[in-house]
């Protein structure tokens, strides 16, 4: 997944079964070639996978390359609701309490496609967050097909450092809350705290049948 035309550093994702993902790319390859882990209970080891990239470079001769610092996900500050539905000011206003606590750049909520509240003071632009949330659920989706297992969260995390993590919330997965951080994904605990939070607020879920569609 690239995020304006930027790589990530590492994809992360979290599978509902206690398994874990993590991709990292291979600097300095061309074709681009990637490593990808998939473990249990908790994500493979950053150092370890330090030094097996360490090792496939060196094999492959791959050239150096330069860490570009200019990371679309922080510098911006946003903050939107939808008029047409008055849970979309609650749910900005809980976004803002919230983001303290998470320690997060900026939060975005999504139903579908339809980016219906977001606050931030240093995370991507505006415009950009429907557009990485769109990537981001593709990723999510591919992985979960391959896997046949569906996904808590997705991290994408830059070359800078700074991450930015997509969670589907309720049992339609039509809504979802995507974070920002400058330095590095949001802690687990405090991203679940977050989704409770914003269950509250949020219109109850379509019964199994599908009948009924949440709409903010």
């Amino acid at each position: 997944a690239t995020l304006r035309g930027t790589s990530s550093r590492l994809l992360h994702v979290e599978l509902d079964d206690g398994r874990d993902v993590v991709v990292r790319l291979v600097p300095g390859t061309m074709p681009t070639l990637a490593l990808a882990v998939l473990s249990t209970s908790r994500p493979a080891s950053a150092f370890a996978l330090d030094a097996v990239l360490a090792h496939a470079s060196l094999l492959m001769a791959a050239d150096d390359v330069d860490v570009d610092l200019d990371d679309p996900l922080t510098g911006w500050s946003s903050r939107a609701s939808r008029i047409d539905a008055p849970v979309t000011l609650r749910l900005a206003r809980e976004l803002e309490d919230a983001a303290p606590a998470v320690s997060c750049g900026s939060m975005a909520l999504f139903v579908g496609d339809d980016m219906v509240a977001a606050y931030g003071t240093d995370g991507p632009r505006r415009d950009d967050l429907p557009i990485f949330a769109a990537a981001l659920r593709e990723a999510l989706a591919q992985i979960e097909s391959r896997l046949r297992c569906r996904a808590r969260r997705i991290d994408w995390i830059g070359r800078s450092g700074a991450a930015i993590t997509l969670s589907p919330l309720g049992t339609s997965r039509r809504t979802a809350v995507l974070v920002t951080r400058r330095d590095g994904p949001v802690d687990g605990s405090a991203f679940d705290r977050l989704g409770g939070r914003l269950r509250r607020l949020l219109p109850a879920d379509p019964d199994p049948t599908g009948q009924v569609e949440v709409r903010a």
